[in-house]
């Protein structure tokens, strides 16, 4: 079995691409409210942005760890930030070092589905 390793340029590309989520659930949300459902697929930005939005959620889906799962969709598909999720989390009888590493863990899975799928390059 071929393995997918990230290197740091890869995972610093993940992190920029899911910092851009919650702008890019906002778009594509506007673009389905003000277009006409039979344009969207003619529109080239909501065609990105929707296949780069659903691989986003795809790939988080594929994480195994619940805990990794919950920390993402918190932080990127959210849009809450570094401090709201360490805040939400604190809860969870993690220490910050130990919620950011599961977050790094996370966008390191992430990158590897898209470098799977082709679309890390």
């Amino acid at each position: 079995m071929m393995t997918y390793e990230v290197t740091k340029v890869e995972y610093n590309k993940m992190k920029s691409i899911l910092e851009t989520i919650p702008k890019t659930k906002a778009f594509v949300k506007d673009f389905e409210k003000h277009e006409l459902p039979e344009n969207l697929q003619t529109i080239p930005a909501y065609v990105e942005m929707s296949r780069l939005l659903e691989l986003v959620e795809r790939a988080i889906e594929l994480i195994l760890d619940e805990d990794i799962k919950r920390l993402l969709t918190h932080r990127y598909l959210k849009g809450q930030s570094y401090a709201q999720t360490m805040l939400f989390f604190s809860g969870l009888a993690y220490t910050e070092r130990t919620l950011l590493r599961k977050i790094t863990e996370g966008i390191n899975d992430i990158a590897r589905s898209f470098k799977m799928w082709g679309e890390l390059a």
